[in-house]
């Protein structure tokens, strides 16, 4: 997925307790940096609300910067990092290329698919990547398993789970069942320490490496595909092909997606919709597009739901 499949924060536990007020100068010594330009940019970045400066010239945290610290328990740091990395800063001047062909820019940059860069020239980028998704589902899959009711389903399968916080947090709901995760082999090494060998569900669940794009070897009463059906055309049918065709008639398939419509965080995700634009020629969805391609690709659409303000699942059935 290139542009993440992230939501915007929500408000609601109690931060981390910010740190003290700090001077200028003792920031600059933390950071290795002169005073004066910093103390430039940190009134720059006041203006726009990340930081705060006191009457005595100290800077403090706002709700907003501390969105950028890792122990935030809403935290957008490494998505943060990742809509700030090297291959953004080429691929951004080539906006109105993309729009007006349609494709992605990265493959004309690099010579080679988006991911295929990343894992082969930017493997810093890869991992930027990784662990902002890692947030992203470590965030909401409390929120995925409180909305879905899988009781009478014995299985269930996390289609490009990532490091399987979804499914983990469904094993935990329903004690009985097993479960799969999918997803390709650099991502599921470092699966959720919850379902690797030794794990509290590692005897109920199997880590599968695989790209969907290409095969889902998974039979399962329920596959759950959360914010990975953002690529080309193509390759988001053949997914969904593909998980049908593992699950068969009568398997239920729930999909999840943030979208540019009906949303609280439409700055958000307008904004990752134009990167999906530049890296994969992809694109975030709006209701009536997601609903087009499900039902393009055979699926009957039960029920549409929010799962909080900022997701939406889209419960399917494939037909008999």
């Amino acid at each position: 997925m290139g542009g993440g499949g992230v939501g915007a924060p929500r408000r609601g536990a109690a931060p981390p307790r910010a740190p003290t007020p700090m001077a200028v100068e003792d920031l600059a010594a933390a950071v290795k940096t002169e005073p004066r330009p910093l103390r430039r940019l940190l009134r720059a970045l006041t203006c726009y609300g990340v930081f705060t400066e006191h009457r005595d010239g100290t800077f403090a945290h706002t709700d907003m910067s501390l969105l950028l610290r890792e122990d935030d328990p809403h935290s957008l740091r490494y998505i943060t990092l990742w809509c700030t990395e090297p291959w953004t800063w080429d691929a951004w001047p080539l906006l109105d290329e993309a729009v007006r062909t349609g494709d992605n820019v990265v493959e004309g940059l690099y010579g080679k698919e988006f991911f295929t860069y990343l894992n082969e020239d930017a493997p810093e980028s890869a991992e930027v990547f990784n662990r902002a998704m890692t947030t992203s589902s470590r965030q909401s899959a409390q929120d995925v398993a409180a909305l879905l009711d899988l009781s009478g389903c014995t299985s269930v399968a996390d289609i490009g789970g990532g490091q399987g916080h979804v499914v983990a947090s469904l094993l935990e709901k329903y004690p009985s069942m097993h479960g799969t995760l999918l997803d390709l082999p650099r991502v599921v090494e470092n699966a959720d320490p919850r379902l690797r060998a030794g794990g509290s569900l590692a005897d109920r669940v199997r880590i599968v490496p695989g790209d969907c794009r290409e095969a889902v070897p998974v039979k399962a009463d329920v596959y759950v595909i959360k914010n990975i059906l953002e690529w080309d055309d193509d390759s988001t049918a053949r997914a969904l092909g593909n998980v049908m065709a593992a699950g068969g008639p009568g398997a239920r398939v729930v999909v999840i997606e943030n979208l540019v419509d009906d949303t609280p965080s439409m700055r958000f995700s307008t904004a990752m919709d134009l990167l999906l634009l530049l890296n994969v020629g992809g694109a975030k969805h709006t209701t009536d597009s997601m609903v087009g391609r499900l039902t393009d690709a055979g699926l009957v659409i039960d029920d549409i739901r929010p799962v909080n303000p900022y997701l939406h699942a889209f419960d399917c059935t494939v037909p008999e």
